[in-house]
């Protein structure tokens, strides 16, 4: 395998630095981003519909509609998160969690890792939470979210990478 001959900072914001990365026998400078690892959550209320979010995206300047997902904090597991996340974003809690693996976002440019879950009988939080700013709770049946996904009116990669895993796991619920 390759060795990591050199590492430098080449920019540093709060949310992600910037690494140039020299590989031996290799003169080129490769940049890589290095971010903390998050998570995504398949999340499912008691009845069986998965509980979305819509919200508007700068980076894209579009409303989306995904997943609840979020960053790791510092010394938190990716189930703490997961859970925090989904109450943060749904005002959804309980339930049973179930991470299905872990994926890497974009090998060629990041350097962090998707934890990846299947959270079930999710019911509203008492009292109940009022969500995110920003963000709109959308429920629907998986039927109708995979709809949704082809037709791309959810057309976030990374939610097609957590249902292509929950399916290839038996996880994604049969409608």
């Amino acid at each position: 395998m390759p060795t990591i001959m050199e590492r430098q900072v080449a920019f540093s914001t709060p949310w992600f630095d910037v690494i140039g990365k020299r590989v031996e026998s290799d003169p080129s400078l490769y940049y890589a981003l290095e971010m903390a690892d998050y998570v995504g959550v398949l999340a499912m209320d008691t009845a069986g519909e998965l509980i979305l979010v819509r919200q508007f995206r700068p980076a894209v300047e579009t409303w989306t509609l995904e997943v609840p997902a979020g960053l790791l904090e510092r010394g938190e597991s990716p189930e703490a998160c997961a859970r925090r996340e989904v109450l943060e974003e749904t005002g959804y809690e309980g339930g049973q969690f179930e991470c299905l693996g872990t994926l890497q976002p974009n090998v060629a440019r990041m350097s962090n890792h998707m934890w990846c879950f299947v959270a079930t009988d999710l019911r509203p939080a008492a009292p109940p939470r009022v969500p995110e700013p920003g963000i709109e709770i959308v429920r629907m049946p998986p039927s109708q979210f995979l709809d949704a996904m082809k037709d791309l009116q959810c057309a976030h990669a990374l939610d097609f990478a957590i249902v292509a895993l929950a399916m290839v796991k038996g996880r994604f619920p049969r409608s």
